[in-house]
């Protein structure tokens, strides 16, 4: 991770207000190309199956033009071979799905598992790539990720990220401009982080406030957030 360090003023979209505030600029491991073109290829499959505008409700506060959350197929043994098998023997997101679980001998498992587990099946393929640039930069929070939010269009004001245990990996990719869309984090009352995420993976402190720098909104921007939750609580240290 290299650093450099500004003090140039900045007034602009979610910024407005705190200008003047130094900001030090921090780079993200870089992820090789074949992997970034990979999941840009499952992840526009993503946008052109459910719309880069979705009505996705799954979690309100979530401000993006479109995002799902992937459950660690950890956390639901046997509940992810259930949805696989319901993912095989129905035709359509949905249809079926009570007498495949029926059959697949899912009754104790909770509906909402069930979909969560899913769900991971249908798009696992954007998982396992995504796991795998993981692995290259961090093996011990590869394992420690519980879940990974796949966002298009993430806008989001400043907000902490109250049930994390710990720091988060943010990735980014598509053809917005170098130098913008950032994850800004408050490192202390006169220092905002700056991490380029771009094509890179960068560890952030969700616990403290943070958001996504102003970007072309025109441009394509798709974001993956790898964060735990549920694990033994990592004391906060730098953002």
């Amino acid at each position: 991770t290299t650093t450099t360090t500004t003090t140039t003023p900045y007034v602009k979209g979610l910024d407005t207000g705190i200008a003047k505030r130094k900001r030090v600029h921090l780079e993200g491991t870089p992820v090789p190309q074949t992997k970034i073109d990979e999941l840009l290829i499952e992840l526009r499959g993503w946008t052109a199956r459910t719309g880069k505008l979705n009505k996705n409700r799954e979690r309100p506060s979530i401000q993006a033009s479109n995002y799902m959350i992937l459950r660690s197929p950890k956390l639901d043994e046997g509940v992810t071979a259930v949805a696989a098998n319901i993912c095989t023997n129905t035709s359509g997101e949905g249809n079926g799905s009570s007498s495949a679980m029926n059959k697949g001998g899912s009754t104790r498992a909770s509906r909402r598992a069930v979909r969560k587990a899913k769900k991971l099946e249908q798009y696992r393929k954007i998982w396992d790539l995504a796991m795998d640039a993981l692995h290259d930069v961090d093996e011990v929070f590869a394992e420690r990720c519980t879940e990974i939010a796949v966002t298009f269009g993430f806008t989001g004001s400043p907000h902490r990220d109250k049930q994390n245990c710990g720091p988060f990996y943010g990735f980014a990719m598509g053809d917005f401009p170098g130098g913008q869309g950032g994850i800004c984090v408050e490192a202390s009352a006169r220092v905002v982080a700056v991490m380029n995420t771009k094509n890179r993976l960068g560890r952030v402190d969700g616990r403290y406030v943070h958001w996504v720098d102003s970007y072309d909104k025109d441009c394509e921007r798709y974001s993956l957030i790898y964060y735990e939750t549920g694990n033994d609580y990592i004391t906060p240290g730098p953002a």
